[in-house]
């Protein structure tokens, strides 16, 4: 009978080591806990959506794809004084040229006229890339910005202003954000208008796969 109670709690023991994770183990995964709590720490994390609307998020972790990080959701004097009607035309990438090439027609629909010396930019976060077009003359409401300019491209004429991404030798996702600035330099998003934004795979076509 000894003996017996001697083989159930060898047993017991040998069962119980097996069940107990190696510290080791432990050590890791309160380390990924660790990791991941300040990644999402409850920090009021402002983003603005692909349309423009600004959102404050109880923690990065709750920022969606597609959003754009910004420092404030408050409305900042340009935003209020100015509108734009803005519309891709299309956008390509050129394998050959290693590029996207990106037309745009944006319309004035404020009373407020952008002026000579206004920029529109492309910037491209992820790469530190950006691309600015200065605007030349005054437009009055309704007018489309660059309406003088006629570019011509697949065998068609477009009237507007084209942005290029250079430097991209495969076709991939990028986020990009088109910005209209009062002054020559980039300006921040909050501190500027979204014109538009949104990645490459989603609004541009691989020519070098077109059929």
């Amino acid at each position: 009978m000894n003996l017996l109670h001697a083989i159930l709690i060898v047993s017991a023991i040998v069962i119980a080591g097996c069940t107990q994770p190696a510290p080791e183990q432990n050590h890791n995964q309160e380390q990924q806990q660790e990791q991941q709590e300040e990644m999402c720490a409850q920090v009021i994390t402002p983003a603005i959506s692909q349309d423009g609307t600004c959102i404050e998020f109880p923690t990065p972790c709750d920022v969606p794809d597609g959003y754009t990080l910004t420092q404030t959701c408050e409305t900042n004097e340009m935003a209020s004084a100015y509108s734009f009607d803005t519309n891709l035309l299309f956008c390509d990438y050129l394998p050959t040229e290693s590029k996207y090439i990106l037309f745009y027609q944006i319309r004035n629909q404020s009373g407020e006229k952008p002026l000579d010396g206004h920029t529109i930019w492309i910037s491209v976060p992820e790469k530190d890339y950006s691309q600015k077009k200065t605007l030349q003359g005054e437009y009055e409401t309704n007018k489309i910005l660059w309406e003088k300019s006629v570019f011509y491209y697949g065998s068609k004429n477009y009237r507007g202003q084209n942005w290029e991404i250079r430097g991209e030798d495969n076709f991939s996702e990028l986020e990009y954000n088109l910005i209209f600035c009062e002054g020559p330099e980039l300006c921040l998003p909050e501190e500027g208008i979204i014109l538009d934004s949104g990645t490459t795979t989603e609004k541009c076509t691989d020519t070098g796969n077109a059929e």
